[in-house]
């Protein structure tokens, strides 16, 4: 299932583009009990009651939660914040040697919307699952 791929599996094969090699596949660790999930929004608002059920979860399965800002504050508009801001978590939370996997609450159009503020060398050199469904799946192609 494409949204559940972790980051950082490298470009797919462009087959039939001359010249073009893909990047060596990256396989982050899985998460363990004990390893921290950071729940952020990159597109849509998410509240931190829509995200209490899945924390319940992910500590019932041993995991450490870290609700990103972007959730933390709830806003009520059609993003969870401004691109750059909503860009900039995404990365710090792909960089946090404390972080092991980024959940992302919900999709949402906005996420397209991070792509040309990403810093793509992040993804490939701090390796960690990315997980996410519906507009998320732009990010996870992207990766």
């Amino acid at each position: 299932m494409l949204g559940l791929l972790p980051a950082g599996l490298g470009v797919l094969p462009r087959l039939g583009t001359p010249g073009h090699s893909a990047l060596p596949l990256l396989r982050p660790r899985g998460l363990r009990p004990g390893s921290t999930v950071a729940i952020v929004a990159p597109a849509s608002p998410a509240y931190p009651e829509e995200v209490r059920s899945a924390v319940e979860a992910l500590r019932n399965l041993g995991c450490r939660t870290l609700i990103g800002e972007t959730v933390r504050r709830g806003n009520r508009r059609y993003l969870a914040a401004p691109d750059e801001v909503r860009a900039r978590e995404l990365m710090e939370l792909v960089a946090a040697p404390s972080v092991d996997a980024v959940l992302c609450a919900r999709g949402g159009y906005g996420v397209m919307r991070l792509l040309p503020y990403l810093q793509w060398e992040h993804f490939r050199r701090f390796p960690k699952p990315i997980i996410g469904f519906s507009d998320i799946t732009a990010l996870l192609v992207a990766l």
